[in-house]
């Protein structure tokens, strides 16, 4: 564990050796990043000591670098053994499923509370279902969320009750020639197909939701030797579709519910008496399943979380607004720095590798935080990088992606044994490299990082 007084040092002049600092400038110099900007800055966790910095006050787009901000505030704030609770209340003849926020919660656990409320004695549904996801406000999507992106698994709705991240499974398999491939997908989704079965391998289907609706539309080919297609598409009010599954959880444990289930939003009043409850896990273990993966849903809640935990109403602003005083108590900067949401996904998101830099020193020695950031060349989304390097099992970082857009941040030792940390910000670099040069330079950049030697 770092001692946590090391964040209080203050930052010194420049100490890495010239021909690092060259070396690291001559990846900085690629043709891909002339057009664009590069924020990065390196300190040294063992000294406190600044060893390399180029635009670190500027304001850059995170990606998913933002759910550092996230992450860590939670954790600090929340605690690592916050969890979320979805309870079930009985009402007259109607039961009430009130969320949390949980982004975790799915139909497992869904049957689980089913199989309570009928051991608790309820073995027929008379009246309603009714759904309360009043924790969060009715806002679904982030600020400046892509209008093409709603019906992609990563830019699923928000909601205060949420389940399966808000996604259902789409599955298309080939049919008979000449007529319409086979699908499944559960019965709330509409499905209208118009895609073909023809002879042999050819996939050329295309799956999609017709915006505001949980209409799914299937044209396109599918050849009759071709694989089956699987799409998750995203919930059109997902909080309903929740209450449909938990619905389908019901009759599941055996208990009697109608076809056609009154489903409504409400509010669980004191008047209604509590059945049973589902626990999540705790925060230190939903921080990875958040972090490895770059789960935008959580992050999303995890914000919503903070404002109607720590603040005044469960919605992204004031979540933001919880964050930035909490970044203020622990002095670090936030000039330049504004969030949009909690996951990253808006390109309205501003950051710069200062901030980022001044967060992750702050919980270097926050073992949840550390062990939710993916590993290189192990697990989540550094998985396939640093493979056969000397960074592989070393690099902790998250990463982050949106067009135009590549970052990198975190922490790794260097051969020598110090402890390092950075944040790498790339912006409106030539697009013509793609992100995956974008992240090939990052990777240099870091394995650079690791020569430096331990005298200097």
């Amino acid at each position: 564990m770092f001692a946590p007084l090391l964040c209080l040092v203050a930052l010194m002049p420049l100490q890495a050796p010239a021909s690092l600092t060259a070396r690291l400038e001559k990846t900085l110099a690629a043709p891909m990043l002339r057009p664009g900007i590069v924020g990065m800055r390196v300190v040294s966790l063992d000294t406190g000591k600044l060893l390399f910095e180029r635009n670190p006050e500027k304001s850059l787009m995170p990606a998913s670098n933002m759910k550092i901000v996230t992450c860590s505030a939670a954790l600090a704030l929340l605690g690592p053994s916050f969890t979320y609770t979805t309870g079930v209340y009985s009402l007259g003849d109607d039961l009430i499923i009130k969320g949390s926020g949980d982004p975790s919660l799915d139909f497992a656990r869904l049957k689980k509370l089913a199989e309570g409320v009928k051991a608790a004695g309820v073995t027929e549904l008379k009246g309603k279902l009714l759904y309360d996801a009043s924790v969060f406000d009715s806002e679904a999507l982030g600020e400046g969320w892509q209008w093409d992106d709603e019906e992609f698994y990563y830019s699923a709705q928000v909601s205060g009750l949420s389940c399966d991240e808000n996604v259902a499974l789409v599955l298309v398999k080939p049919g008979a020639v000449g007529q319409p491939p086979l699908v499944e997908a559960s019965p709330y989704l509409t499905i209208e197909n118009k895609a073909t079965t023809t002879d042999g391998k050819e996939q050329a289907l295309k799956i999609s939701r017709k915006r505001g609706q949980n209409v799914v539309l299937i044209t396109g080919k599918l050849g009759d030797k071709a694989d089956a297609k699987r799409t998750a598409i995203t919930m059109e009010d997902p909080a309903r579709f929740a209450a449909f599954r938990f619905a389908e959880a019901l009759r599941s444990a055996g208990v009697s519910v109608p076809e056609h289930v009154t489903l409504e939003p409400d509010i669980a009043s004191p008047q209604s008496a509590p059945l049973v409850t589902s626990v999540s896990k705790p925060l230190s273990q939903l921080a990875a399943e958040f972090m490895k993966p770059s789960d935008n849903l959580f992050g999303e809640c995890f914000l919503k979380t903070l404002g109607a935990v720590k603040g005044k109403k469960g919605s992204t602003a004031e979540g933001a607004k919880v964050v930035r005083e909490w970044l203020k108590s622990r002095t670090i900067p936030t000039t330049g720095f504004y969030q949009a949401d909690g996951s990253g996904l808006s390109r309205m998101n501003l950051v710069t590798a200062q901030l980022l830099l001044g967060i992750l020193r702050d919980r270097a020695g926050d073992a949840d935080f550390r062990a939710a950031l993916p590993i290189g060349g192990v697990d989540g989304t550094l998985k396939n990088r640093f493979k056969n390097t000397t960074a592989q099992n070393n690099v902790r970082a998250k990463t982050g992606t949106l067009t135009g857009a590549s970052s990198l941040s975190g922490y790794v030792t260097s051969k020598a044994g110090e402890r390092l940390v950075f944040s790498i910000l790339m912006n409106h670099y030539d697009r013509e490299g793609g992100a995956s040069t974008a992240r090939a330079l990052q990777d240099a950049l870091v394995l650079t990082l690791l020569e430096l030697p331990r005298k200097r």
